[in-house]
């Protein structure tokens, strides 16, 4: 009898925390967007726009195949102000909290 790492509660959790986050600063990012219109700053506006994308379609590029370990599904979070406009990165400590390792019996 052994025991395995739950991939996909991990993924679950992981998914439920990005979300939350990212609905947070798909908010500010709604407020960026409309003070760009008011600007005619078209630059910003499709900077707003290419960050929202990338905000919605980043759970689905995660697959349980993109990982094995909590620390390595910890490190897939996505980092840098192009992509993600500063998307705050949970501490190993909070991301344990909100994803704790789960084993399961086989």
């Amino acid at each position: 009898m052994g025991f395995y790492f739950n991939k996909e509660f991990a993924l679950w959790k992981f998914e439920g925390h990005f979300r939350f986050r990212r609905d947070r600063k798909l908010k500010e990012l709604d407020i960026a967007y409309q003070r760009a219109l008011e600007n005619n700053d078209e630059d910003e506006k499709q900077n707003v726009v290419n960050q929202k994308n990338f905000l919605r379609n980043f759970p689905d590029t995660i697959t349980t195949s993109s990982f094995s370990t909590e620390e390595e599904l910890h490190n897939l979070w996505p980092t840098g102000s192009i992509a993600t406009g500063e998307l705050e990165k949970p501490t190993i400590s909070e991301f344990r909290h909100f994803i704790p390792t789960k084993f399961v019996k086989r």
